[in-house]
Formats: structure tokens, sequence, C-alpha cells
């Protein structure tokens, strides 16, 4: 039986997600990728300058990226946490 592969968690910093090529790349060897984005700063959505994301701290993003860990924990998953 084939091993289950550990999920890869990208978290991007203050300039966006630099990581698209790298996720590509993590994917082609069969991982499954989760990008953590902060609240405003998606650059997915259309509001990705969002005003609001000056109001944004630092503990603000290490209280958004525990819950998403702690969710995945909580779903009995592994992960690598890639920043």
């Amino acid at each position: 039986m084939k091993a289950k592969k550990v999920l890869k968690v990208l978290v991007h910093g203050i300039m966006g997600n630099p990581f698209a090529e790298l996720k590509k790349r993590i994917e082609l060897e069969g991982y499954e990728v989760v990008d953590v984005y902060f609240p405003y700063q998606d650059p997915r959505r259309a509001d990705y300058q969002d005003p609001r994301l000056a109001q944004i701290g630092v503990q603000d993003k290490v209280n958004h990226l525990v819950k998403i860990l702690e969710q995945l924990q909580a779903e009995g998953r592994g992960y690598d946490l890639i920043g």
C-alpha cells in the first residue's frame, strides 16, 4: 500500500504569494498543497489592495494561521509548514 503524502502548507510573506512556482512543483510530486492567505491579502480577490490590510498586525496573522493548522489537526491531517 502506498503511503499517503503529507499535506504541504505554504505561508507567504508580506508581499503576497511568491510560491506559485513552488506550489506547482510540489503538486507535480503528488502532494496536496494549501496556500495560506491572510485576511485582506488574497491576490485571487479583486480587493487584494484592501485598505483594511493596514489594520492587520502580526498577532492577527499568527491567530489566522493557528486556526487553519488546528483545523487540519482536528481532521487528523499531517502537514509540513513552508514559509
